[in-house]
This record gives C-alpha cells, structure tokens and sequence, in this order.
C-alpha cells in the first residue's frame, strides 16, 4: 500500500504540474491574443509619439536658434545704423555750424564795407565842405590882402587865423 500511495501522489503531483503548464500555456495565450497585441501596439504609438515629439523640439531648437541669431544680426544691424545716424546728424551739425561762421563772417565783412563807403562818403563830404569853407577863407584873404598891403607880420597873423580857421572845423 505504499506504493500505491506514493505512486497515486506522484500521479497527482504530475497531473497537478502538467494542469498548471497546461493552464499557464493557455493564460499565456490569451494573455497573448487579447493584452500583448493592444499592449505593444500602445506602446509603439507611445513611442512614436515620443519620437515625433523630440523631432518637434528638435525642429523647434532649431528654429529658436535661427530666430535668436536672426535677432542678433537684427540688433546688430541696428545698432550700424543708429551709429551711422548719430555720426550723420554730427557731419551736418557741424556742416550747419560752418555754414552759420561763414555767413557771419560774410555779414561782417558787408558790414565793414559798408562802414569803409559811409566812412569815405562822410569823408568826401567833409573834404568838400573843407574846400569850400578853404576857398571862401581865401577869398577873404585875398580880399584883405588887396584891400590893403600887408606887412610881414600881418601876412603870419593872416595865417595863423586861417590855421585857427582850420582847427575849428575839426
């Protein structure tokens, strides 16, 4: 009897081992059939979220760096330009300020002129005034001088009257 018991055990013992392969097998089978197939197909799509994701940042990186060396040849460029601006309105600045020196200086020199002429028509004018009164004052002279002989010493006072003439029309 034990044999036959320890026979039936190892029996049972197998027929349990073989029920629980043949159970697994078919659990894997239907784990196989209804959750590995939808499983990997999620985690293919997953995936191939994930990789177009990276391509997008990459492209996205990509077109930042663009823009930002874009932006710095923009800012760049800008700051050329400002510069040429800022020496432009110096140049014309100082064009202006010479513009303004040699219009003053011409005002000035017209000015001068202007006063040269008045000066020598004031002067023409006096020296013809002088002449006159010259002439008139030799008129007397000689009226005097033939209305009576004049002594040497009458002849000094005569000059020394037209001289005193002289001073007073300065």
């Amino acid at each position: 009897m034990n044999t036959l018991l320890l026979n039936t055990s190892i029996n049972t013992s197998l027929g349990h081992t073989i029920v629980t392969l043949v159970a697994f097998v078919i659990l894997l089978l239907i784990v196989k059939h209804f959750a590995w197939g939808p499983l990997t197909k999620i985690l293919s799509e997953r995936k191939q979220v994930i990789d177009h994701d990276i391509q997008t940042a990459a492209s996205e990186k990509a077109a930042a760096q663009d823009a930002n060396r874009d932006a710095q040849l923009a800012l760049r460029d800008a700051r050329a330009e400002a510069t040429q601006i800022i020496l432009q309105a110096k140049k014309q600045s100082l064009q202006v300020q010479d513009t303004m020196l040699k219009e003053a200086k011409e005002e000035v020199i017209r000015m001068k002129e202007t006063a040269q002429k008045d000066i020598a028509l004031e002067r023409r004018r006096m020296l013809s005034d002088l002449r006159a009164e010259l002439t008139d004052i030799s008129i007397e002279i000689a009226e005097k001088i033939i209305q009576r002989e004049i002594k040497p010493e009458d002849y000094h006072r005569l000059v020394d009257d037209f001289i005193e003439g002289m001073d007073d029309l300065s």
